[in-house]
């Protein structure tokens, strides 16, 4: 088969499993500086995928972002952020991993020097879906490099009180049931030996090469110029594509409004390379979505985040560069979107969602409805706010064109 399912389903499990050291997996979380953390994982070996959830301290550190390591590298990864003071992230591999090394790195784009990782638990599973034991670290200090855990001694204990390291000026606390690993090397961290001094007489001097020829300057000048005018390697510019909404049409519409008008607003596509079916979704917290995008060729694999949605299934197409995403829009939300990064392109998609509505649907309530829009006192005030303005004319229209849709399918199914 062309395509390559990978399932992420975000049940996030509290697991407190203690392995003897350097037999189970281990992750680790630590500072590099900047408002930066590196997520490392060593003794991966048959790890197939994982579940991570990390709680940072908010507003200390805002606005986090997440990039896919070398370890993880042609894995499907998802990670959800929109919850300030959490991360949440899943990885997939149809093959299992092997070794050690990077898995991600947490940025925030907000950081004040002061707090940090306040929490971190993972979840690790085969390529048979069964669990795998896991150890789990927060590691205190800045380096600017990125640090590679090491087995931890025999000595090493989970802890069943907090404690407390210093983390450049700051506290962090590690929670009870983590592990905390017990001797860390970093790459450059071993200290060059200190050779005695030499008692033998200096090295006799090696006198310096003639100078070149008259007749030997034009060719290596030629030589020279041949070599600054080599072209630089072509680099690939990452194209960043951020759709508008259906909800934003709304919010700038200034016409008269009226049921043709406002179905109008959702007949012209958000996208022209990414696709959602269908194209209106009722966010009543069970009916899935699917996402179909065209990405570009020989692109990688894809880092995804989610907004408002949670992911059900993730699959790609590597010979057209299709990528089909199953998610589940958040009960009653209004708002969600998706963000698809690779190393050619970032592409912002929005969901068009709607809380679902149980009022009548006629064309006579449809304009009694949009008429209401702006009073002070209002009728009809669809997601309790207190005001009737462009959100309950979308979330009506909505509305009102899935059940027209349904209804037609109906007559189609009678006939």
């Amino acid at each position: 088969m062309p395509f390559i399912i990978l399932t992420a389903v975000f049940v996030f499990l509290s697991l407190n499993v203690l392995c003897t050291p350097g037999l189970a997996a281990s992750i680790s979380v630590s500072p590099v500086g900047g408002g930066s953390y590196v997520v490392m994982g060593e003794s991966m070996n048959g790890v197939s995928g994982m579940q991570l959830t990390l709680g940072y301290d908010s507003p200390a550190l805002a606005l986090p972002s997440v990039t896919q390591g070398s370890l993880v590298s042609g894995a499907a990864l998802a990670s959800n952020t929109t919850i300030p003071g959490s991360i949440r992230i899943a990885i997939v591999k149809p093959s299992p991993l092997f070794g050690s090394g990077r898995i991600a790195t947490l940025s925030f784009a907000t950081y004040d020097g002061s707090g940090g990782i306040s929490s971190f638990s993972a979840r690790l599973i085969d390529t048979n879906g069964a669990n795998m034991p896991v150890q789990t670290a927060i590691l205190a200090g800045t380096t600017a490099t990125p640090i590679t855990p090491v087995n931890p001694p025999a000595t090493t204990q989970t802890t069943t009180t907090p404690v407390t390291q210093t983390q450049t000026g700051a506290a962090t606390t590690l929670l009870p049931g983590t592990t905390v690993l017990g001797t860390v090397t970093m790459p450059g961290d071993t200290q060059p030996k200190v050779e005695p001094k030499s008692t033998e007489p200096p090295a006799k001097q090696v006198p310096p090469e003639p100078e070149a020829r008259p007749e030997e300057v034009a060719p290596r000048q030629r030589e020279a110029a041949e070599e600054k005018s080599t072209p630089p390697e072509k680099v690939v510019e990452q194209k960043q594509i951020s759709y508008a909404s259906v909800l934003e049409r709304f919010k700038k519409f200034d016409g008269e409004r009226t049921p043709a008008a406002m179905m109008a607003m959702f007949d012209k596509p958000v996208a022209k390379d990414v696709r959602q079916e269908p194209a209106i979704a009722v966010s009543d917290g069970i009916a899935s979505v699917t996402i179909h995008a065209t990405l570009p060729k020989g692109s990688s694999s894809p880092t995804l985040n989610l907004a408002g949605v949670e992911m059900v299934a993730f699959e790609r197409d590597d010979e057209t560069g299709e990528l089909i995403l199953e998610v589940i829009p958040k009960k009653n939300g209004i708002k969600a979107s998706v963000t698809i990064l690779t190393d050619q392109v970032v592409i912002s998609f929005p969901l068009t969602v709607v809380p679902p509505v149980a009022d009548v649907m006629t064309e006579a309530v449809f304009a009694a409805i949009l008429k209401d829009s702006g009073t002070k006192k209002p009728k009809f005030d669809l997601n309790g706010d207190g005001v009737h303005d462009y959100l309950d004319d979308f979330i009506y229209t909505g509305n009102y064109l899935v059940r027209k849709v349904a209804g037609g399918k109906k007559e189609k199914d009678k006939h």
